[in-house]
């Protein structure tokens, strides 16, 4: 059971992880800034952003 628990858990995170950078990709395309939650799941630094949108 313990590996189907993990496989699971890396199954769910690797969800998350894409979710984050389809919502990033969406906003930088729409000329937006990217969420902060995305950039925080991506573990991107929100300050490469700071000069290119409002």
């Amino acid at each position: 059971m313990s590996q189907a628990r993990k496989f699971a858990n890396t199954l769910g995170t690797m969800f998350d992880e894409f979710r984050a950078a389809r919502s990033v990709a969406a906003a930088m395309e729409a000329g937006r800034r990217p969420p902060e939650r995305a950039l925080r799941t991506l573990g991107l630094d929100e300050s490469i952003f700071n000069g290119m949108y409002r």
